[in-house]
């Protein structure tokens, strides 16, 4: 079965709209301005079930779309909460909790134990590595870009929510007291569902079109099995 009959059993396999774009790359479609996209053969709008008996593949309209959908790609440019969070609110975050690590960091609080500090050393590593590849994935369009963010958005919840229940919103410092913690918790949800509802992101990667790439699957079975498994040794060691 060639790439052609793939594509047309999956646009006519579903419901009216669907169809219409069936109709829309057929050779033998027709237009009005009243009704839009109508099959030449029968001057209305299609009625079929499963696939259309009569399709014929318009492969220069399809390129047409697809260019001209490039052309728009293009020029669009992110708004709003999303907008606000990649260009602004991550990068912030990135920095803030590196200054923080930094600022807090006492090789003592860890009572000689290598294995809690490679378990904290490994989290933050991670966490920028996700923050980072979120950013430029976004800016080149890449499938993974929805998943990456949300699943670095999931380590910040969990980072500060563990911080919070082990300090008990107690300040060490100016960047880390519950204040900003909870703070980060909230916003760490917000943006979560931004992603997820925002229309924005829905145009500019699509759900048909995403997917994890091999890199970043690995990279999040590492984020999650190195962490537990230093946290094991360096609880075992205590």
């Amino acid at each position: 079965m060639d790439s052609h009959t793939n594509e047309l059993e999956r646009m006519t396999s579903q419901d009216t709209p669907d169809r219409l774009e069936s109709c829309r790359l057929c050779l033998k479609r027709s237009f009005s301005l009243e009704d839009g996209v109508l099959c030449g053969l029968t001057g209305a709008k299609p009625a079929f079930e499963g696939e259309c008996p009569d399709f014929e593949f318009d492969v220069e309209e399809r390129d047409r779309l697809e260019n001209q959908r490039k052309r728009e790609m293009d020029s669009f440019r992110l708004t709003g909460f999303p907008a606000f969070y990649l260009y602004f609110a991550l990068p912030l975050g990135m920095i803030f909790t590196l200054i923080s690590f930094i600022g807090n960091f006492r090789f003592a609080s860890y009572g000689g134990n290598p294995f809690l500090l490679g378990f904290d050393v490994v989290n933050l590593l991670f966490y920028l590595y996700f923050g980072v590849y979120t950013i430029y994935a976004f800016k080149t369009r890449r499938p993974d870009a929805v998943y990456v963010a949300k699943f670095q958005l999931i380590i910040l919840f969990l980072t500060n929510l563990l911080v919070l229940l082990v300090t008990g919103g107690e300040p060490d410092s100016v960047l880390n007291n519950g204040f900003r913690l909870v703070t980060s918790l909230i916003w760490a949800i917000v943006f979560f569902i931004s992603l997820s509802v925002s229309d924005d992101i829905k145009y500019l990667i699509p759900k048909e079109t995403r997917k994890l790439s091999d890199l970043n699957r690995t990279m999040i079975i590492l984020s999650i099995a190195v962490p537990l498994l230093l946290l094991f040794f360096g609880v075992m060691a205590l």
